[in-house]
């Protein structure tokens, strides 16, 4: 009976449909093939900043599909999704490019697992809120902690006068450590506006609840990678594809690389955590319906 049990935790984290089954459910597989579709489409529509960095919420389609679909769908439909867009813009494929998407898949699922857990045992939000405090100073602090680590003032100093520009390193040290601490005092503050707002309703801990764990994936995705792991992709892919940098930029151009980010994902994450909870919110009161629709049970 136990181990009946734990089977059924095991397919439940993975494929969070189970019983239903994703191959025998037109409602499921069409449902996945157009968010697929809307993240390539959302791929084509992007906001530059500068020569090389984009705003775009092409992410949305693939957490919900890791939030809905679970960890197995979730990085089969970041890779698919990758590789299309990849071959409708053409370029080079870098793997660590790639692996961005599939992987956020995955991050989507495990906090949705984690969320569905509470919403399903837990009618108190104050566990959750604790988590929600943990995980936004825990973003703020590993955010300044790269900052310190990563931005060598001399090398910004040396490397803008090269270009002719007047900006000094420290300047972008301190600009990027106001950048995280507002970020971190924006996301508070709709923290607080949401829970204001979803207090006079009837299902007040399950919408805040939501709201929680969405932003938390939203600032996790942000601060994983964007800021700690893009820097270095694009390191990595301008030495490896381009031949481009010196081995002074090759060891100290993560700094250089870092402000623009934060910049880029202070604009796109308060959007993103407001789209991504709408539609959440209005999937998790039809959901059931969308699965139990032409679904068949998996064989015991």
């Amino acid at each position: 009976m136990i181990e009946k049990q734990n089977k059924s935790r095991i397919l439940k984290f993975l494929f969070p449909y189970y019983p239903y089954k994703l191959t025998s459910s037109i409602s499921l597989i069409t449902t996945l093939a157009v968010l697929i579709a809307l993240k390539v489409i959302l791929g084509l529509f992007q906001i530059y900043i500068g020569p090389t960095f984009r705003i775009s919420v092409q992410w949305i389609p693939i957490m919900i599909i890791g939030w809905y679909y679970g960890p197995v769908v979730g990085l089969f439909a970041g890779a698919a999704g990758d590789l299309i867009s990849w071959l409708l813009s053409g370029g080079v494929w870098f793997w660590m490019y790639g692996i961005i998407e599939p992987l956020i898949g995955v991050m989507a699922a495990m906090i949705a697992y984690w969320y569905n857990c509470r919403n399903n045992c837990a009618k108190s939000l104050y566990v959750d809120m604790i988590v929600q405090q943990v995980a936004y100073l825990i973003f703020l602090g590993v955010g300044l902690s790269l900052i310190g680590m990563w931005i060598n003032v001399d090398f910004l100093s040396e490397l803008f006068a090269s270009w002719g520009g007047e900006v000094t390193g420290l300047i972008i040290y301190w600009l990027s450590i106001a950048f995280i601490i507002a970020f971190f005092i924006v996301i508070e503050v709709i923290g607080f506006l949401q829970y204001r707002k979803s207090k006079g309703t009837n299902d007040h801990s399950n919408k805040y609840r939501l709201f929680i764990y969405i932003s938390i994936l939203s600032i996790f995705s942000s601060l994983i990678f964007s800021w700690a792991y893009g820097p270095l992709a694009s390191i990595e892919y301008s030495e490896q594809v381009l031949g481009m940098p010196s081995s002074s930029f090759i060891k100290n151009g993560y700094g250089a690389l870092l402000l623009p980010r934060i910049l880029k994902e202070f604009i796109k994450t308060p959007v993103q955590i407001g789209i991504l909870y709408s539609i959440t919110l209005v999937l998790d009161h039809n959901w059931n319906t969308i699965i139990r629709n032409e679904g068949l049970k998996w064989k015991k």
